[in-house]
C-alpha cells in the first residue's frame, strides 16, 4: 500500500508543476488582455471641450453690414487641440495654430491665410504686413459655445456663427 501511496504522490507531483505553468499561462494572458483593452480604451480626449471638432459656418458677420449666409458658404472650421483646419470646396484650406483659454481663442496664421481669407470670415488685422514675413494672429471672443453651437466676434468685428457639423 505504501508503494501505491508512493506512485499517486509520483504522479501527483508530475502533474503539479504543469498545472503551475497552466495557471501562470491562464494568469499572464489575462494580464495581457486586461492592458491590451485599457490601452485601446485610452484615447487622447481633445483638450479644447465644446469647441474641439468640425463646424460648418451658418453666417458670417462683417463689420461693414455684409452678412454671409449658410447657402453662400461651404466653410468649415475644424479645432482639435492646438491647430485648427479651415477648409472649403471652393477656396481650399489652410492651418493656424490656436490658443484657446475661454472665452479667448487666439489664431496664428504663420503660413498666410489663402488667397481668400474674407471667404472665411477672417479680415487680418491692420498691423499685418504679409510681404515682411510677419504671422497673421487674429483673436476671437466666443459669446456662444455649446456641443452643437458656436458664435464668436474678432478684434476685427467679424462675427462667425457655426454649428457643429
Amino acid at each position: 500500500m505504501d508503494t501505491l501511496t508512493n506512485t499517486k504522490a509520483a504522479l501527483h507531483n508530475k502533474r503539479l508543476p504543469h498545472k503551475t505553468l497552466r495557471g501562470c499561462a491562464a494568469f499572464f494572458a489575462a494580464l495581457l488582455a486586461v492592458f491590451v483593452l485599457s490601452t485601446s480604451a485610452c484615447r487622447e480626449l481633445p483638450l479644447d471641450g465644446d469647441l474641439a471638432g468640425q463646424w460648418k459656418l451658418t453666417q458670417i458677420q462683417f463689420p461693414d453690414g455684409t452678412v454671409v449666409t449658410a447657402d453662400e458658404t461651404d466653410v468649415h472650421y475644424r479645432f482639435y487641440r492646438h491647430l485648427g483646419t479651415f477648409f472649403s470646396v471652393k477656396y481650399g484650406s489652410f492651418k493656424a495654430n490656436i490658443d484657446y483659454n475661454y472665452p479667448k481663442l487666439v489664431m496664428d496664421f504663420a503660413a498666410g491665410v489663402g488667397y481668400y481669407p474674407r471667404a472665411f470670415g477672417i479680415i487680418p488685422p491692420e498691423d499685418y504686413k504679409p510681404a515682411e514675413g510677419t504671422p497673421m494672429v487674429v483673436t476671437y471672443t466666443i459669446s456662444k459655445l455649446s456641443s452643437s453651437h458656436l458664435e464668436m466676434t474678432s478684434d476685427q468685428g467679424v462675427t462667425i456663427i457655426a454649428r457643429k457639423f
